[in-house]
Parts: C-alpha cells; structure tokens; sequence
C-alpha cells in the first residue's frame, strides 16, 4: 500500500490519471485559449462583416458565393477544444 499518493505516480490518483493530472490539462487548455484569443475575434469581426454585407446585398449570386464559402468554412473548423479524458 505503499503508494506515491494522489498526486504522485502511485495510487488511484496516478491509476485513472488524477485531479493532478486534470488540473495540468485544464491548465494547458487556459493557455492555449488565451495564445488564440486575438485571432478568434479577428475571426469574429470578419463573420460580422461578411455577414452584413451579405444582408445588404442584392445580387443573388454573389450571396450564393458568400453562403457557400462561408459554410465551408465552418464545416472545416476542428472541434475545439477537445474533450477532456476524466
């Protein structure tokens, strides 16, 4: 019985990865969001004007272009951020 303890290698702590662990990971997850925190409301800001010109606009096809382009680029958005492993 002579384990590391809970937030150590040994015992249940290091058996089904820990609250050690989860706090490292939510940790690295905060980090990572705020590294991408300017380039989210770029992207943001851009949508919201792509967005409003495409309501203004009136020629058909060009709104076609803008939906198809714009589904496209959601489609390929990665699911972020991943889900944690508890």
């Amino acid at each position: 019985m002579g384990g590391a303890g809970l937030f150590g290698g040994g015992g249940y702590g290091g058996m089904y990865g820990g609250p050690a662990q989860q706090y490292a990971q939510l940790e690295n997850m905060a980090k990572e969001a705020g590294l991408h925190v300017d380039t989210v409301a770029a992207g943001a800001f851009q949508m919201q004007e792509v967005f409003t010109g495409y309501r203004q606009s009136s020629d058909i096809a060009s709104k076609r272009r803008v939906r198809e382009a714009i589904n496209a680029a959601l489609s390929s958005l990665p699911d972020w951020p991943q889900p944690l492993m508890f």
